[in-house]
């Protein structure tokens, strides 16, 4: 009897710890900020006022960089996701770098100080 009592324990917790997970999945690819006055949310995320000079600048390299030459590359992933990749060539090169955006940004915002 005891063993069933366990059992029963071992499949509600690992019923519990799916759906937890699923929740944490769900909430991140939101990413919903939680329920709490803006002026928390903004004190726990860190925010500051906008510079709009500066706002101005990061948009103007971005502008610059997706202006630049580059080849673009398109491999299939192994889930059937299409991916576009930019070569951005340089003189002489020492090394290759490989590098891979967030998923919701973009390539020419994300390295438009390092590109160059």
């Amino acid at each position: 009897m005891w063993l069933y009592i366990v059992l029963a324990i071992v499949i509600l917790a690992l019923v519990l710890f799916g759906l937890m997970i699923d929740w944490m999945t769900r909430y991140a690819y939101d990413r919903k900020s939680p329920k709490l006055p803006k002026f928390l949310v903004n004190i726990l995320m860190g925010y500051k006022p906008v510079n709009e000079e500066k706002q101005r600048a990061v948009r103007e390299e971005a502008e610059k960089l997706k202006a630049q030459v580059t080849d673009e590359i398109e491999i299939k992933g192994y889930d059937g996701v299409k991916l576009i990749g930019h070569y951005y060539p340089c003189e002489n090169p020492v090394r290759f770098v490989v590098a891979v955006h967030g998923w919701r940004s973009g390539w020419n915002y994300d390295y438009r100080t390092t590109a160059p």
